[in-house]
């Protein structure tokens, strides 16, 4: 047998290549070709494959039903279900409305409702300190919630946005003391300090210090008084020799700050503002007008004197104009333009609607505060969602009503004191409409001796008389029973009566200690005793 050749040895090793290759090659031209059978059948073309079929018509093409094609579809929604448009509309309006009501976002100067007047003589005092370098100190004085806090935080985002756009050249680090690094990048630097939250002098000073941002400057610096330590900070934000960086001091409940002996913090500030290089505001707020009588001589000769005063709104305009701007919903607000019409509109007709106004003036008439009046409304525009994309009127039925604080107060009573509450009640019911400890107490024993008789007596507490006539006594001071007659119980020398026989009314509603006794927590039997 002849010898095979190098010639005719590669066409064998490229065949068994080949053949140890054909099923993975298979596969892949079969699912080659079953893909190429569903993109033609996509296109509406049927192949054949071949040596099958021969002789048969070709069937006719069918569109697929895509199911899922039809879900996405406009026509497949449900004309019910909001759109993704409306849903972020709504959601973005209920968030605006919200802090609006709450306080959270700070109103526009449009929006400070009859503070014109106030705007612009704290916008003066400020602007010259910030603009022109000079040290300026004032006091805000007016009710609580008339707007003082409102109308400053307006003026200095104003005043900051104002220098934004046109701020002045910038010094630079070869004509300064201070390195290129700590030189700010704000037009002017605000420091809030309040009363009640900085109890005391190291307590403010450390505030003071973090939010000036030079804790790093102030490692291992010591100070013997308040007096050299307020310099140092002042110099320590100064650009040159004759400029320094504005600082306004904000000092909230200035009457805390009074109440403290001493005053150094005060006396330091106001020190400061009269300094050569201070460039320093000082604004304190209160909202008592005596507050300046309670400054010590010192602290009050180094203040300006300068006051603004602020009053709350009075009658039904400036309240409408209130609620107007804190409901509204604009463009600027980031929603659509389609959804800000319609809701503008649905804002006219809620503020046309006598329910709405009723529960407005209601509103007044309970409080002047005007924070109370918006912080009432904040149910209301909690509601609105995809579902309820506007503010409707009947959201707002029942905001006015105030807590009846009277039923809670006898929802918490202790179990004994509201056993003999319902004593009292079932005394009036019967006629008897003045009734002493020796009655309710004669009551009581008969409730336990009807639940012992019918086997529940565990559910009915048995108290000694001593226990029950502390209650009684816890009664009388929470004013739930008033003496008849005054003091001496209507009756002569009824001071000199024993507790348990001076006679007395009952101060609240038979219905509210009826409900009271029918919530969680109480008995069946007293439950039953108190609806007879």
């Amino acid at each position: 047998m002849p010898p095979r050749t190098a010639t005719s040895s590669a066409p064998a090793l490229a065949t068994s290549t080949m053949e140890s290759h054909s099923p993975t090659q298979t596969r892949k031209s079969k699912r080659t070709r079953s893909e190429m059978e569903e993109s033609d059948a996509d296109e509406g073309v049927v192949s054949t494959p071949k040596g099958k079929g021969k002789g048969k018509a070709p069937m006719a093409s069918t569109p697929r039903n895509d199911t899922s094609a039809g879900l996405s579809s406009p026509a497949a929604r449900d004309p019910h279900e909001p759109s993704q448009q409306t849903i972020h509309d709504a959601t973005l309006a209920r968030a605006v409305v919200v802090d609006r009501l709450s306080g959270r976002i700070v109103p526009e100067k449009e929006e400070l409702v009859g503070l014109d007047e106030q705007y612009s003589a704290l916008m003066t005092v400020l602007e010259g300190t910030v603009a022109r370098g000079e040290s300026n100190s004032v006091l805000l004085v007016g009710e609580r919630g008339c707007g003082k806090t409102a109308t400053l935080d307006r003026v200095l985002q104003d005043l900051h946005a104002r220098l934004r756009s046109s701020p002045p050249s910038p010094p630079t680090a070869a004509s300064t003391n201070a390195p290129a690094e700590h030189l700010p990048s704000k037009p002017f630097l605000l420091v809030r300090l309040n009363g009640r939250v900085h109890t005391d002098d190291k307590l403010a000073v450390r505030d003071i210090v973090r939010q000036l941002d030079v804790e790093r400057d102030m490692e291992g610096t010591e100070f013997s008084s308040l007096s050299p330590l307020m310099h140092h900070l002042l110099s320590l934000l100064r650009l040159s020799d004759r400029t320094t960086v504005p600082v306004v001091f904000v000092l909230d409940e200035l009457d805390a700050f009074a109440d403290r002996p001493g005053q150094r913090l005060l006396y330091n500030l106001l020190d400061a503002v009269q300094g050569e290089k201070g460039n320093v505001a000082v604004v304190a707020i209160a909202a008592g007008v005596d507050v300046l009588d309670k400054l010590e001589k010192r602290v009050k000769s180094r203040f300006s004197g300068r006051r603004i005063l602020f009053h709350p709104p009075t009658g039904m305009p400036a309240f409408e104009t209130l609620a107007r701007n804190a409901l509204t919903v604009r463009v600027q607000h980031r929603v659509s333009a389609e959804y800000a019409e319609m809701y503008a509109k649905r804002m006219e007709a809620l503020l046309a609607d006598p329910s709405f106004k009723k529960t407005l003036k209601r509103l007044s008439e309970l409080s002047s505060d005007p924070r109370s009046v918006l912080w009432a409304m904040i149910p209301a525009a909690a509601q609105i969602s995809p579902a309820k994309p506007f503010l409707e009127p009947g959201a707002f039925d029942g905001i006015a009503n105030p807590p009846d604080v009277v039923a809670t107060e006898i929802r918490c009573l202790p179990p004994l004191s509201l056993v003999l509450l319902c004593a009292a009640v079932r005394m009036q019911r019967r006629s008897i409409p003045c009734f002493n400890f020796a009655m309710c107490w004669d009551e009581y024993r008969s409730l336990v001796n009807r639940a012992s008789a019918r086997g529940s007596a565990g559910a009915v507490e048995r108290w000694k008389k001593s226990v029950c006539l502390k209650a009684w006594d816890h009664l009388t001071s929470r004013e739930f029973l008033q003496p008849q007659g005054g003091s001496l119980g209507g009756l002569g020398g009824a001071n000199k009566a024993p507790k348990e026989h001076r006679m007395y009314r009952l101060a609240v509603e038979a219905d509210d200690v009826e409900r009271a006794a029918g919530g969680p927590g109480v008995s069946a039997d007293v439950r039953t005793w108190a609806r007879e």
